[in-house]
């Protein structure tokens, strides 16, 4: 949910208090009200860019990527990094993944693998339709784009390679500090997208570090054991 700022106005006397002269005193109202209104303006193009991002999130399928009206990148990573950010399972985010790749990067086909960390391969669980997965189980070890991508510890940013094997677009990284939990195999556009945009590259950071990130706690918290509070564990966790 995108939370709309509360405005406030920082009231400053002028110099003298109310015994300052009339000539004064109206120019700092002046100088006030332009400034509500100003305020006022800028809430309403507030109101207005959360209205259209809360729609164009939905999970509706969209005709074309980037259809809205709003082409403010800082807002559509705010709505995305959100969106993970409250995922409670994991197939909340993969289902943010699916949403944030169609309906922000203009992504119709990709296959999401989750790394089986033991064996280290690569197993599909996602695609763009929320179907049945496609492709087999991938050895890291096998492919060298891919063991270049396991060795990097950190999720994927501007500049880095594309990890392609093959005819993909790129294997995106899902990273959550240094420990690598899958990867995102991106294989068409959306027509009649035909490449990324320089604006691109920050989504798809995003989503390399804000799905390993919701992978990583979704798992943590279906294999952690619910135990109630206690007292002095919160005291000794929080240096009390």
């Amino acid at each position: 949910m995108i939370r709309e700022p509360k405005d406030e106005v920082e009231l400053r006397p002028v110099s003298g208090g109310p015994d300052a002269s009339d000539s004064a005193w109206s120019t700092s109202l002046r100088s006030l009200a332009d400034r509500m209104l100003a305020l006022e303006s800028d809430c309403r193009e507030v109101r207005a860019r959360a209205s259209a991002l809360r729609s164009a999130f939905g999970h509706e399928p969209r005709s074309a990527p980037h259809s809205g009206a709003i082409g403010d990148v800082a807002a559509w990573r705010h709505v995305a990094a959100n969106q993970f950010y409250r995922a409670a399972t994991m197939r909340d985010v993969l289902r943010t993944l699916r949403d944030v790749l169609v309906n922000f990067l203009g992504v119709d086909r990709f296959t999401a693998f989750a790394l089986d960390e033991p064996m280290r391969v690569l197993f599909p669980v996602a695609t763009a339709s929320d179907g049945s997965p496609r492709g087999v189980v991938v050895e890291i070890d096998r492919h060298p784009p891919l063991r270049a991508m396991a060795a990097v510890e950190r999720a994927w940013r501007a500049g880095d390679p594309d990890y392609a094997m093959g005819p993909e677009l790129m294997m995106l990284p899902l990273v959550s500090g240094a420990r690598l939990l899958g990867a995102v195999r991106l294989e068409r556009f959306l027509a009649p997208k035909r490449c990324f945009a320089e604006s691109d590259a920050a989504l798809l950071a995003l989503v390399s570090e804000y799905a390993g990130i919701g992978l990583e706690c979704t798992w943590t918290r279906s294999n952690a054991q619910q135990r109630p509070l206690r007292r002095e564990t919160v005291e000794r966790l929080v240096g009390a």
